[in-house]
């Protein structure tokens, strides 16, 4: 019979590269951040459409760019259980136009998703976890060209003036 040896221990250099190379959504998102930090709104988790966007932007141009964060291959693959947000996003009526984004992006740690899982009317970023720089390894096409700002002004107001109003409670100086 086999008898294994002693379980070789983790050196504290391989524990810090493993936690290295582990991702979260905050980070992916920071990434994000530093990525499109030229566009000129940007807002994480928060419902901008029927569902909530993990990070939504607005562009110089005012198209809305959204972006649904991944960490793992199960986390993707439930994101297909939201039927109605993908049937949307697919759709091409102009009926539907303001009610999706101009882009929509997955974004996820390098090498956890293959570009041939990525459906047809969506983009992939990945992130790099040693350096946490996002890089868009497929273009997401324009679902349409209808110019969002106008569309989502309010909405987005409302979004930023109750997360200052947050910020200001929860600090001491108000």
């Amino acid at each position: 019979m086999f008898k294994a040896g002693p379980k070789k221990k983790k050196s504290i250099k391989n524990i810090s590269a493993a936690k290295q190379e582990e991702l979260s959504s905050k980070d992916i998102v920071r990434s994000l951040r530093e990525k499109f930090y030229t566009l000129k709104y940007q807002i994480n988790n928060a419902f901008i459409y029927a569902w909530e966007s993990d990070f939504f932007t607005i562009t110089e141009l005012d198209y809305a760019f959204e972006f649904e964060v991944k960490v793992s291959k199960g986390d993707f693959k439930d994101d297909f259980n939201k039927k109605e947000k993908h049937t949307l996003l697919e759709n091409s009526d102009p009926g539907t136009f303001l009610n999706k984004p101009n882009k929509f992006f997955y974004a996820a740690p390098k090498n956890l998703l293959s570009t041939a899982i990525i459906p047809d009317y969506a983009g992939l970023i990945e992130v790099d976890p040693v350096d946490g720089i996002a890089h868009i390894v497929k273009e997401a096409p324009y679902l349409h060209k209808e110019k969002q700002l106008e569309n989502v002004k309010t909405l987005l107001l409302e979004k930023f003036y109750s997360r200052y109003m947050k910020i200001l409670n929860d600090s001491d100086d108000y």
